[in-house]
């Protein structure tokens, strides 16, 4: 249990069921495992900036294991995370949060900023009007619309946007942000 596969669902609808034909992500039980293994161990004790440290894998790193460590005790879930596969273009949302009956896609930026087009195509082929980003910024509530691309989009949607060191309590938020 030091290291998970997670497997990508292409749905976005309950159930989700992983598809074991794609190509998994892997999810060290820690962030100290992670940086041992890529050679970046002693990066990870620098005053560098998260977003600096291997690309941004970190903070995605990190972000996993806060949910997994954020499930009740006795149930130990992997997080999933969503793909599209195209040949024009991908998409991938970093986490899918089963909540409550509900699909919550986590969208995981390294820094302040940075693009949603993952999260937006997610948006756009889903029934979802909620969605988390875990970032490098301040506690923020945003009601954001997708981009109209190729005549399809302009979904409006509410986007919480919340630390990094939130994702530990990412369940508390959402039921925030619902109420």
């Amino acid at each position: 249990m030091l290291l998970y596969l997670r497997y990508p669902v292409t749905n976005s609808e309950l159930p989700i069921v992983p598809d074991m034909k794609l190509k998994p992500h892997l999810q060290f039980l820690d962030s100290g495992l992670l940086c041992a293994s890529v050679g970046i161990g002693t990066m990870y004790f620098s005053d560098e900036p998260l977003s600096e440290i291997y690309f941004g894998k970190l903070a995605e790193q990190i972000s996993g294991q806060e949910l997994i460590a954020s499930e009740r005790p006795n149930e130990l879930t992997k997080p999933l995370f969503w793909t599209r596969e195209k040949k024009q273009s991908n998409a991938e949302v970093d986490f899918i949060r089963i909540y409550k009956g509900k699909l919550y896609p986590i969208e995981v930026k390294s820094g302040a900023t940075g693009r949603l087009r993952s999260l937006h195509s997610y948006i756009n082929n889903s029934d979802c009007t909620a969605a988390v980003r875990l970032y490098s910024g301040t506690f923020s509530l945003e009601t954001l619309k997708t981009p109209l691309v190729n005549g399809e989009g302009g979904k409006e949607f509410k986007l919480l946007n919340l630390p990094l060191y939130c994702a530990a309590n990412i369940n508390a938020y959402i039921e925030k942000f619902l109420s």
